[in-house]
């Protein structure tokens, strides 16, 4: 946790912030997908893309809690306000978190490809769905390893003194790669389904409805 300052050290602490954020998408984030169980199980229509973002879910709890845990370390200080063990503590966390959200991310994307797959199910759709589900699962698959090969043992990425670690290039490289493609999936995610949905045979009123929930994967 923190200690007293050292001379020039901004006694700045940011990590409140996290908690408030943590705090602000706990409750909607558990609620929504239970909703969405609820009634896909009341209407038995559960199907690939409520098993995934049933575990999206599970992780954005887990990763919630890393988050919680993580301040109480003293995450949103700066590194001369804390202890070396706090320190390790907060990058042990902080690497955990790493996976755990790039994880999430993928499979929450992949619920909505598997969803419009139910509504949309031509052949060319099809594969182009699949495509992006390979593709953002490799991306994924790639920044993951990235993270865990810099180090040897794999624990010395937060305890330096307990293995050796390679130029950190190759997982910065990665995380470009692996977001880059993730900013196109959610763009692809947030509008395709808008697209499709606009050409259902709805009123109007509805669609546009539709299409806002939707749409907001954009914020």
């Amino acid at each position: 946790m923190a200690t007293t300052l050292r001379p020039g050290c901004n006694p700045e602490n940011i990590g409140y912030m996290l908690l408030i954020t943590t705090y602000v998408f706990f409750a909607p984030t558990i609620v929504t997908t239970a909703l969405r169980l609820w009634i896909r199980r009341r209407d038995k229509a559960l199907g690939g893309d409520d098993a995934t973002i049933t575990v999206a879910c599970l992780l954005s709890v887990a990763l919630g809690a890393i988050n919680i845990v993580g301040v109480a370390s003293g995450k949103g200080h700066h590194a001369c306000a804390l202890e070396k063990s706090a320190i390790v503590e907060v990058v042990k966390l902080s690497w955990i978190n790493q996976v755990i959200l790039f994880i999430t991310l993928c499979l929450i994307k992949t619920s909505i490809c598997l969803l419009l797959l139910r509504i949309k199910t031509t052949t060319y759709f099809s594969w182009f769905i699949y495509a992006i589900i390979a593709l953002m699962s490799l991306t994924t698959l790639e920044a993951i390893i990235a993270l865990m090969v810099e180090c040897t043992p794999v624990y010395a990425f937060w305890n330096r003194s307990a293995g050796k670690c390679r130029s950190p290039n190759l997982r910065i490289y990665s995380i470009y790669v692996q977001a880059s493609f993730s900013v196109f999936t959610d763009l692809l995610c947030s509008l395709l389904p808008i697209v499709i949905l606009w050409k259902l045979q709805l009123p109007t009123r509805k669609k546009v409805g539709i299409c806002v929930l939707m749409g907001l994967g954009l914020v």
